[in-house]
């Protein structure tokens, strides 16, 4: 895994205020419309964030990301601690907040378990186990006849007797 770090972001997060437009529904989506089409600068940022202001109490949070730099799980995690956090702040229970777990944290677990003895016994079960999983094994009663990836269907009728042992 590899990281580079920017000194500075650009804008971290802008504001942008439609609550005085004559129809602040139609401006927002006309501007997310509009977002939507902008493409990143490889240069600069690779995501963005905004927040709108529609209404004096309704406020909106537009973020786009480029896969480069994220995935689904990471995704949920940045949703989940905003979440948290403005749920923190509109009860008055500003806490200090946690720090964000840090990618350079990851990557040196991952090579401290990489060396690890632990990692080094996983290994060697695994190696063991695909050796015992060689040719001649049986999986639905059928022997395994090459080392090939090509499947076949296997076909098993379940009576009775066998999706009771299945419940």
């Amino acid at each position: 895994p590899r990281q580079r770090i920017v000194r500075q972001v650009q804008d971290p997060c802008t504001f942008v205020d439609l609550s005085h437009a004559a129809d602040p529904q139609t401006e927002l989506q006309s501007w997310i419309a509009s977002a939507r089409e902008r493409l990143f600068d490889f240069g600069t940022q690779l995501f963005e964030s905004v927040l709108l202001k529609i209404h004096s109490d309704a406020f909106v949070w537009y973020l786009n990301q480029h896969h480069l730099i994220t995935d689904a799980a990471s995704t949920a995690v940045l949703y989940r601690r905003v979440s948290e956090r403005y749920a923190q702040l509109a009860s008055s229970k500003a806490a200090a907040t946690d720090p964000s777990p840090q990618y350079r944290d990851y990557v040196r677990f991952e090579r401290e378990l990489r060396d690890s003895l632990r990692m080094t016994h996983a290994r060697r079960y695994w190696e063991d186990t695909r050796e015992a999983v060689e040719l001649g094994s049986s999986v639905f009663g059928r022997i395994r006849s090459s080392k090939s990836c090509r499947t076949s269907r296997a076909t098993v009728r379940l009576d009775e007797q066998r999706s009771a042992v299945l419940r």
